[in-house]
């Protein structure tokens, strides 16, 4: 049987909601862990492309986002549930990657076709 708080005991205060923190780095091994998957398929998504390393030394070190970590679950879920090979992921996500470019240019180009209008 589950213990209840008191109702008077219980605030908003209590509860710490998770922010991600926009400036956090994290080792291969740190993102390995965090993602669930190894170091190997980490470093394979890196070679094909669908990843990069926030920060990388000369000594091979590396380093990952909070975002990047976001990048790597979402390719092994994708990756996993479709069967997709690396290759046909790196398309996927450069066509993707396009049309949200053309997009933006489009957006841009409309702006300005106001401006120039009025």
């Amino acid at each position: 049987m589950k213990k209840e708080l008191p109702p008077e005991t219980f605030s908003y205060q209590t509860i710490e909601l998770y922010q991600p923190n926009p400036n956090a780095r994290y080792s291969l091994d740190a993102t390995a862990h965090i993602s669930g998957l190894s170091r190997r398929s980490i470093l394979l998504f890196c070679k094909a492309g669908l990843v990069h390393p926030e920060f990388q030394s000369p000594f091979g070190i590396m380093e990952f986002t909070e975002e990047t970590i976001y990048l790597i679950r979402k390719v092994e879920t994708l990756r996993i549930s479709h069967g997709l090979d690396l290759s046909s992921l790196k398309i996927i996500f450069d066509l993707i990657a396009e049309v949200n470019r053309l997009k933006t240019e489009v957006k841009f180009l409309r702006s300005v076709k106001k401006v120039t209008n009025h």
